[in-house]
């Protein structure tokens, strides 16, 4: 086998890197790959949350302003009181009555509900959110 060999500073040595200092550097990018993955996928879940508490309050505003006009929230949809969703990670339904509302997000493990008085739930697991 041939090697490779340069000279420095009077002194001969091998180019490259060895086996074990491989080995050191996939260990160590392993151990950092596996504390930080669920890390972010926490923090991926629970910025995605808040877009959809966001997009509950911003519908919730624009059933207020139809209310304005209308007194009474029956009849709106989200077509009809000029609101359009920011992301499409929740799924967001409307309760109504002539006089209350209760808007709700539904995502694959997180629940945020917003009520007419302002009340704001929050149920399963949203990426360590404990409210909104």
């Amino acid at each position: 086998m041939k090697y490779c060999y340069y000279k420095q500073n009077g002194r001969d040595g091998q180019l490259g890197f060895t086996l074990i200092e491989l080995m050191i550097v996939l260990a160590i990018t392993a151990i950092l790959a596996t504390i930080a993955l669920p890390a972010y996928q926490n923090y991926i879940e629970r910025s995605r949350a808040q877009v959809a508490g966001a997009d509950l309050v911003a519908l919730s505003v624009a059933l207020e302003n139809r209310f304005q006009r209308q007194l009474s929230y029956t009849g709106a949809t989200t077509s009809n009181v000029n609101w359009y969703q920011a992301s499409d990670d929740y799924t967001i339904s409307m309760t109504l009555t002539a006089s209350t509302y209760t808007l709700k997000a539904s995502g694959s493990n997180c629940t945020l509900t917003l009520s007419h008085a302002g009340a704001r739930t929050l149920s399963g697991d949203c990426g360590g959110l404990n409210s909104w």
